[in-house]
């Protein structure tokens, strides 16, 4: 690593993107970047079946340019940055891709950039592990710097943090020097943006925002190529300052970098929805799995949570929900769901289901109840009680676990054989766990969908 003397946090963070190599990072971090791949691509072919995607394609198709970079679930080749905004919002569509502390979902942002401008510069498996790795890297050093003002002004950190992760990982790609990587990174600092209230209303702008994110950052990695006057401190002296209320420790950014990587705090979803309800949904599947509990037979439930929790995804407008992005944000409605038939699932989001006057019935009898004191455990457990109408009650404590490989796999193959034959899938899989071998990332392609709009189609 190099020495980071009378540097600007831009310059430091350019010159550990540009001085690290495949060969640099240990053999943990590798395989964590391989599994964080295939849990992107098994989010993103799953996302890929929806309506906002072939909105995606088509329009990719239609307003045309370089074919250089593949659309993930259609195959189409379309210039990078639309090919990373395609690839990212699709990835986030389902609300089941990962997130690590300081990025929050930064493998959505950051591999869809490492993907397009891999395929545009042609590079090999090793190149994008480390394109990926350092994305991770710097999203999650430039978001754990900041305090709790940004998210309570209404910023998601999603798009704000992760741009810059995907700016590192475009620019990595695209082999920018230390000056450029810089010059990047303070051009990140006039796009990365996004507000929180994407969540509210009946609007898909979550996805939408998420995805612009990426292609925000290759945006910035291609800009810094040309000659564009940027301040080397806009990141430190104006971007923290538009963006919290002062509470930003600049420090964060670069200190101890390069001793370990964040992407070894990444932790992978298990059901498609808010992370912030995962423990109760954990909680609930225990309950309905030991006692086989009916719908029919509940008298009450009692979540107890941690504050944020508690306010955010179980306050009273969460009982009210009119969009699938709501529901995705309610314990009370992914309980129910629980309750009913015993897991969360991708088809569980549909409009029909919002209006089940089984899962209705079922949210009324739920309540959601902020614990301090669960804020002071490590772990921030979510507690949930069931009382039966025969006076019997059931407990169950939700808390973080780690997800093993096996897990992630299983889950890949759930999510790739609704859309790739078993064979297909089965190649796909065996092709990122060992990702290094590739000399070129495009052999990739031919296991993402064949093109789905005929040209016929697009002239009409």
């Amino acid at each position: 690593m190099g020495v980071w003397i009378n540097m600007t946090i831009q310059e430091v963070l350019g010159k550990f993107v540009e001085e690290i190599e495949f060969d640099d990072l240990p053999k943990e971090v590798i395989k964590r970047a391989k599994y964080c791949l295939l849990d992107y691509i098994a989010c993103a072919l799953i996302g890929s079946q929806t309506l906002l995607a072939e909105k995606y394609y088509y329009l990719g198709k239609k307003v045309g340019g370089i074919q250089e970079s593949i659309m993930i679930g259609d195959g189409g080749l379309v210039p990078a940055l639309w090919a990373a905004m395609t690839n990212s919002t699709i990835g986030h569509i389902h609300e089941y891709d990962d997130g690590c502390p300081g990025g929050g979902h930064t493998g959505t942002v950051v591999i869809p950039a490492a993907l397009a401008i891999g395929d545009k510069m042609k590079i090999t498996g090793e190149e994008l592990i480390t394109s990926i790795v350092m994305g991770y890297e710097i999203a999650c050093r430039v978001g754990r710097s900041f305090g709790p003002s940004h998210g309570r002004r209404g910023f998601h950190s999603t798009s704000t943090f992760a741009t810059f992760g995907a700016t590192s990982a475009a620019g990595k790609g695209l082999k920018l020097n230390n000056k450029e990587l810089a010059r990047a990174l303070g051009i990140a600092c006039v796009q990365a943006t996004g507000i929180t209230e994407v969540h509210k209303g009946r609007s898909i702008l979550k996805p939408i925002q998420v995805g612009k994110a990426s292609g925000n950052g290759v945006f910035s990695a291609l800009l810094a190529k040309k000659d564009i006057p940027i301040s080397p401190k806009i990141l430190e002296e104006n971007y923290t300052k538009s963006f919290s209320d002062g509470d930003v420790d600049i420090n964060k950014m670069i200190k101890s970098i390069g001793d370990d990587f964040a992407i070894m705090n990444t932790s992978v979803k298990l059901h498609p929805s808010c992370a912030h309800t995962h423990k109760a949904i954990e909680a609930t599947m225990a309950i309905k799995r030991e006692y086989n509990i009916e719908p029919t037979d509940v008298k009450k439930i009692i979540v107890r949570s941690y504050p944020y929790a508690a306010k955010y995804m179980g306050g009273p407008d969460r009982y009210n929900i009119q969009t699938i992005t709501e529901a995705k944000f309610s314990i009370p409605y992914l309980i129910s769901l629980v309750i009913d038939h015993g897991k969360v699932q991708v088809d569980d989001f549909i409009y029909k289901k919002l209006k089940s006057k089984k899962i209705l019935d079922l949210m009324q009898k739920i309540e959601v109840i902020g614990d301090p004191v669960m804020d002071k455990m490590a772990s921030r457990p979510q507690e949930v009680t069931i009382t039966m109408i025969d006076g019997s009650e059931y407990s169950s404590i939700g808390e973080r676990r780690e997800v093993s490989l096996e897990t992630i796999k299983r889950k890949f193959k759930c999510l790739a054989e609704s859309i790739l034959s078993r064979g297909d899938v089965n190649i796909l899989q065996d092709q990122i766990l060992n990702l290094e071998k590739l000399s070129n990332i495009q052999e990739l392609h031919s296991y993402l969908i064949k093109d789905r709009f005929s040209h016929e189609f697009l002239d009409k």
